[in-house]
């Protein structure tokens, strides 16, 4: 038996990055499952190239963002055919969360955070996103979340 190797960055997955999890979905229908990775900093989405290799496509597909993301579900919310994605956001952290007591810095419980929305993309196709949280109605004053869960409702008829 043959041992095996680490193919990490022959597969482009090296990524300096404090991640949390990661989704996995073909969005742009290409027969390949690509990634959405969840963290601090934001959420990479890496579109697998052919079973090759993935290449970073956050900035050509509009997602990303800032912030620190936690959770990440691909779902077709509206049935066009093309997978969509919501992305949890925990909460802000401006810098200032800690306190300086005797030279030692103590952090906050997340109560002392604003919360950071959640946000909604729709998949215009083409490996493209837009934003669409406040159309959807996602409130931004809600924040926190750790995790997603979907469902298909056309499954729970009858």
């Amino acid at each position: 038996m043959e041992p095996s190797r680490t193919v990490t960055a022959e597969m482009g997955l090296k990524i300096s990055f404090q991640g949390m999890g990661v989704a996995v979905g073909d969005y742009d229908n290409d027969g390949y499952d690509d990634l959405l990775l969840t963290g601090v900093g934001g959420s990479p989405a890496l579109s697998q190239r052919g079973r090759k290799e993935f290449i970073d496509a956050t900035r050509a597909a509009g997602v990303g963002g800032a912030g620190w993301s936690t959770s990440a579900a691909w779902l077709d919310y509206d049935n066009d055919g093309k997978l969509d994605l919501f992305v949890c956001h925990y909460l802000m952290d401006d810098g200032r969360g800690h306190l300086l007591r005797r030279q030692v810095k103590i952090y906050c419980t997340p109560e002392a955070y604003p919360g950071e929305s959640c946000r909604l993309y729709h998949n215009q196709g083409h490996g493209r996103f837009k934003d669409v949280t406040a159309q959807a109605g996602i409130r931004a004053d809600r924040g926190k979340a750790l995790g997603v869960c979907t469902v298909d409702s056309t499954m729970m008829e009858g």
